[in-house]
C-alpha cells in the first residue's frame, strides 16, 4: 500500500515536488509518491526516455495534458500539474489513499453483487468523464483502479491518447495488459476509441464478480489466441452479469455495448442511498484494506517495509504494512467478584467489524466491549445454557442452547432480535451444536444440531443442518439430515451461488436452496475445497477429482495422489491452482484441467502425520501439522522454511491477515513472514490464555483477541513487540 524506497537513480524533486518513494513503474514510465510544498500527496508519472524522445511524442502528451486539465468527475484522480517540456515529460494527479482492485479481490474474494454493481457504476462516470474530455484510457485493469470508501477512482492515464490519435506508445512496446486488451488493440486497427474501454471495463467487472478473466491470460500469446480465436469462459456466470459478458465483449467494437447503455445497467442493479457507502458493501476483509489505507494517509504511521517486487493482477502481490487506528490500545477484562482460583468458562471471543464490538459470553451472561479501547458497552443475561457461539455476523452475534435453539443479539447494544426453534426431533438427545458462518458476502449462519441416532449408547451424528439470515434467523434451508457417524472437531461448511456445502469427516454433501432448491448430491471425500463453480473432493485411495458443483458430474480425474486421509485441499486465490496437502507431500494442480504442475515431499512432520490447516498466502503455500509449520513457493513447490512448536504436543493455531500468518503455540503469539517464516513481531502469550475458537480475531490491523481463563485480553502485536 505505501511507496518503496527510493532507487539511486530515481529524483529527489519533480518539479516542485519532494518525491518521498515509489509507486510503480512500467513500460511507459515509473510513478512517485510526491509531496506539495503545502504538504498534499500527489502522485508523479515521469516518462522514459525512449518514449519522451520517439517522434511527435511531446506534442501528443501536450494534447493530452490539456484534455486532462478539462477533465473533472467524481471517479477520477484529477491532474494536478503537468510539464510537457521537461528533460522527462512528467504530470502530477492527486494522490489516491486506497488499495487496488486486484488487491481487495484477492484478498478479500469477489465483490458481492452490490458492491459489484456500484464498482461498474463509478467506472462508468469515470469513464463517460475522459471520452467527453476527448480521451480514451486504454489500459484500463484492477490494478489501475483504487478504491476508497466513497467508491472507485480510476488512476494512470500513463497509455491513454485522444481518440484521434493511432498510438501513445512507441511501436515496440504493447498497449494494455493481457486480460483486459480489446481485440482491436491487438489487430493494431487504427482510430482505438471508447469501445475498446467498455472492452476492458467489461473483463474487469467480470473479474471483480468472479474473481477470474474471461479469457486466458498467462502469457499476451495466449490471451490474443483466446481473444481473437475463442469464445470467453463464462462458466459459473449468470444473471445480469452474463447479460453485460454478452453485450460487452463483442469482437466487433461496433456490436458492443455502448458506455451509456453499459452504465444504465450498472445503475438498474447498483444499490444506491445515502446509508450505505461503497465501503459498507464489501466483505470485512476488503472493508479493512480501505480503512487501513485511509488510516495510513492520515496519521503517517506505517510499521514495516513494504516489498519492492512488482504487482501483477490477480498474482502474487506485496505484502502491505500495518496501520493503527488512532484509539486502539492494548486491554484487559476479567470478570468482577471471582475469589482465587475462581474461574468462568467463558466462550469467545467473536469481533463484529460492523459494530466494532468484541463479544465473550458465559457465567449465564453476554458482553460487549469496544474493540478498540476495551471498555464495556453493554452486558446482558442470555437466559439460555449457552452451547456454542458468539459468532459475528453482519452486525449480529449469533449463539445456540444445548437444545439446538439459536438467538439473534444486535452487536451494538446486545438487544436480543430473534430466537429459532430447531426443526428436528426434540426427543432425541442432543450429542453437539455447531455455529458458523460461511464466507460469502451474506454472511448466512449454519446451524448443525448433532442427535443421537437410536439407543442412548448408539454413535452419534450429524443430523439436523439449517442455513439462517442472521438479521432475521429465518432458515434458508433445512435440508440435508447427514449422517456421518464421527463427525470431527474441523468439519467444514461454505456456500458458492445457491449452494450450501457440508464437509463432515468421510462425505461432502452439497445442497441447493433459492433457485436450486431441493437439488442436492453427496461424495465420499476425506477433504473437499470449492473453487468458482467448481468443487474439488479427494479420498485417500481414490484421488482428486473435479466436480460440478451444481450437479457433482465429474468433470475430470487423478490418481494422484494417494496418502493419509486425514489431509487438506487448498484452492489459489487466483483460481488456478489447487493443492493436495498430505502428511507424505504437497500435489499441485492446475485446477481447469487436473494436469499436475508440481509435488514436493513434507518429511519430519510425525509417525501418524495430521493437516490441522493449510493455506496459500503471498506466494506461499503454508500448512500446520501438530507443532510443525511448513512453508513452500506456491510457483514451483521448493521447500522455504520449518518452525517448530516449543511445546511439542500443542498444535500450533494459524490464521493469515494483512500478509502475514500469526500463530499461537501455547507460549507465544508470533507474526510470520511468509515469504522467510521470520518474525515481523513476536510477544509472550499469558498464562492459561487460548485462542477462541483455535483462532484470532482482529481489528484495525494490529490488535488480537484471545481468550482467557476468566476473560479477554486485546494484544497489541505491534506496540507489544
Amino acid at each position: 500500500m505505501g511507496p518503496a524506497r527510493l532507487r539511486a537513480e530515481d529524483p529527489v524533486s519533480i518539479g516542485d515536488f519532494k518525491i518521498l518513494g515509489r509507486l510503480g513503474a512500467g513500460g511507459f514510465g515509473t510513478v512517485y509518491l510526491g509531496l506539495t510544498p503545502g504538504g498534499r500527496k500527489v502522485a508523479v508519472k515521469t516518462v522514459h526516455r525512449h518514449v519522451a524522445d520517439s517522434e511527435g511524442f511531446r506534442a501528443r502528451f501536450r494534447r493530452e495534458v490539456e484534455a486532462l486539465r478539462r477533465a473533472g468527475g467524481f471517479f477520477t484522480a484529477p491532474l494536478v500539474d503537468a510539464d510537457p517540456t521537461a528533460e522527462l515529460p512528467w504530470l502530477a494527479t492527486e494522490y489516491v489513499p486506497g488499495p487496488d482492485l486486484a488487491t481487495v479481490v484477492t484478498r478479500g474474494g469477489p465483490l458481492a453483487p452490490e458492491a459489484l454493481w456500484r464498482l461498474g457504476a463509478g467506472l462508468c462516470e469515470a469513464l463517460a468523464t475522459l471520452h467527453g474530455a476527448g480521451l480514451v484510457h486504454r489500459d484500463l485493469k484492477p490494478s489501475n483502479v483504487l478504491l476508497v470508501p466513497d467508491g472507485p477512482r480510476v488512476i494512470d492515464f500513463g497509455i491513454a491518447s485522444l481518440a484521434d490519435a493511432t498510438r501513445l506508445t512507441v511501436t515496440h512496446e504493447a498497449a494494455g495488459t493481457p486480460g483486459y486488451v480489446a481485440p482491436e488493440q491487438l489487430r493494431g486497427m487504427r482510430g482505438v476509441g471508447p469501445a475498446a474501454d467498455v472492452f476492458a471495463l467489461t473483463c474487469l467487472l467480470l473479474y471483480a464478480g468472479t474473481g477470474r478473466t474471461p479469457f486466458r491470460s498467462r502469457t499476451f500469446v495466449e490471451y490474443i489466441a483466446h481473444v481473437l480465436h475463442e469464445p470467453p469462459d463464462l462458466t459459473g456466470v449468470h444473471g445480469p452479469l452474463a447479460e453485460l459478458a454478452h453485450g460487452g465483449l463483442a469482437l466487433d467494437p461496433g456490436e458492443r455495448l455502448d458506455l451509456p447503455a453499459l452504465a444504465a445497467l450498472c445503475a438498474r442493479h447498483a444499490r444506491v442511498d445515502d446509508v450505505h457507502g461503497f465501503a459498507d458493501l464489501l466483505v470485512p476483509a476488503a472493508r479493512d484494506l480501505l480503512t487501513h489505507a485511509s488510516a495510513e494517509a492520515a496519521t503517517e504511521r506505517a510499521y514495516g517495509v513494504p516489498a519492492t517486487k512488482p504487482q501483477t493482477d490477480g498474482a502474487e502481490l506485496p505484502e502491505r504494512p500495518h496501520t493503527r487506528a488512532a484509539d486502539a490500545r492494548p486491554w484487559v477484562w476479567t470478570a468482577p467478584g471471582l475469589g482465587e482460583g475462581e474461574y468462568v468458562a467463558f466462550q469467545g471471543p467473536a469481533l463484529d467489524r460492523d459494530a466494532g464490538i468484541v463479544c465473550l459470553a458465559g457465567g449465564g451472561t453476554i458482553h460487549g466491549f469496544d474493540a478498540a479501547t476495551g471498555a464495556q458497552r453493554w452486558s446482558v443475561q442470555a437466559g439460555f445454557e449457552l452451547r456454542a457461539g458468539p459468532v459475528p455476523a453482519h452486525g449480529v452475534f449469533v449463539f445456540a442452547d444445548d437444545q439446538g435453539r439459536a438467538y439473534g443479539h444486535r452487536a451494538r447494544d446486545g438487544v436480543r432480535l430473534w430466537e429459532r426453534d430447531p426443526d428436528g426431533e426434540a426427543g432425541r438427545p442432543v450429542t453437539d451444536i455447531r455455529l458458523l458462518v460461511t464466507d460469502t458476502p451474506e454472511q448466512l449462519v449454519v446451524l448443525r444440531v448433532g442427535r443421537r441416532a437410536g439407543e442412548p449408547e448408539s454413535d452419534y451424528t450429524w443430523d439436523d443442518i439449517a442455513l439462517l439470515r442472521p438479521d432475521t434467523g429465518m432458515a434458508v434451508t433445512t435440508k440435508p439430515r447427514h449422517g456421518d457417524s464421527s463427525p470431527r472437531r474441523d468439519d467444514a461448511n461454505w456456500v458458492v451461488g445457491d449452494r450450501l456445502f457440508i464437509a463432515g469427516y468421510e462425505r461432502l454433501a452439497s445442497v441447493g436452496f433459492g433457485a436450486d432448491e431441493g437439488s442436492s448430491w453427496t461424495e465420499k471425500a476425506h477433504a473437499a475445497v470449492s473453487i468458482g463453480e467448481r468443487t474439488y473432493t479427494w479420498r485417500s485411495f481414490g484421488g482428486l477429482v473435479c466436480r460440478d458443483g451444481a450437479t457433482g458430474t465429474a468433470l475430470w480425474r487423478s490418481r494422484k495422489p494417494r496418502g493419509p486421509s486425514l489431509s487438506a485441499l487448498v484452492g489459489t486465490p487466483d483460481g488456478e491452482t489447487v493443492l493436495v496437502v498430505t502428511g507424505r507431500g504437497i500435489w499441485a494442480h492446475a485446477a481447469r484441467t487436473g494436469r499436475l504442475r508440481w509435488t514436493t515431499p513434507v518429511a519430519d512432520v510425525g509417525r501418524r502425520p495430521r493437516v490441522d490447516r493449510a493455506g496459500v498466502t503471498a506466494g506461499v503455500v503454508w500448512s500446520a501439522f501438530g507443532s510443525v509449520l511448513l512453508g513452500h513457493d506456491l510457483a514451483d513447490g521448493r521447500p522455504l522454511w520449518r518452525l517448530t512448536s516449543e511445546e511439542p504436543y500443542l498444535t500450533m493455531a494459524v490464521e493469515p491477515h494483512g500478509g502475514l500468518l500469526h500463530v499461537h503455540d501455547g507460549r507465544r503469539l508470533r507474526g510470520i513472514r511468509p515469504a522467510d517464516g521470520g518474525d515481523a513481531w513476536s510477544v509472550a502469550s499469558h498464562e492459561h490464555s487460548a485462542l477462541g475458537d483455535f483462532l484470532p480475531h482482529w481489528t484495525a490491523g494490529d490488535l488480537l483477541y484471545v481468550r482467557e481463563e476468566s476473560g479477554v485480553r486485546a494484544y497489541d502485536v505491534l506496540r507489544d513487540a
